[in-house]
């Protein structure tokens, strides 16, 4: 049990340091939540969605949408915006570098521009806005986040 506090001490003052965060209980749990230690790291989200369209995995792929995304854009017109970046990725020889970066977050938001390098030479970039819905990150469809 000390061994198990230990370890939570030391990852909790790794997390509140490589955050720079405050020490109030509300900033910490926050640092920790965006430091990926309490909850999934929305940039792994971005690139788990990525390689999942990479692998043309659409059933796979529409789980990591909000709900509100498929209701508004229909299940269709994802399906077929997310074939066609699969159909691009395989054109262009696949992805050899997947780059992210935050622009912004908020508690319950984070916008991401994004990167890929692919395997031609080529290269496209576009932004990702992703929500946490039940404490896991999803990602807001828009047909043009995926241009």
């Amino acid at each position: 049990m000390k061994q198990r506090k230990t370890i939570l001490t030391v990852l909790l003052s790794s997390c509140i340091m490589i955050s720079g965060c405050n020490t109030d209980f509300e900033t910490i749990h926050n640092c920790v939540a965006y430091a990926g230690c309490l909850t999934q790291n929305p940039e792994k989200k971005a690139e788990q969605l990525i390689k999942l369209i990479e692998q043309g995995d659409i059933d796979q792929t529409l789980k990591f949408f909000t709900s509100s995304s498929i209701r508004h854009f229909t299940n269709r017109n994802i399906t077929s915006t997310l074939s066609k970046k699969h159909n691009v990725i395989k054109q262009k020889g696949g992805i050899k570098y997947f780059s992210k970066k935050r622009i912004l977050m908020g508690k319950e938001f984070v916008k991401l521009k994004y990167s890929i390098d692919y395997n031609d030479g080529s290269w496209s970039g576009n932004y990702l806005d992703l929500y946490r819905k039940d404490g896991e990150w999803k990602a807001d469809f828009s047909p043009t986040s995926f241009d």
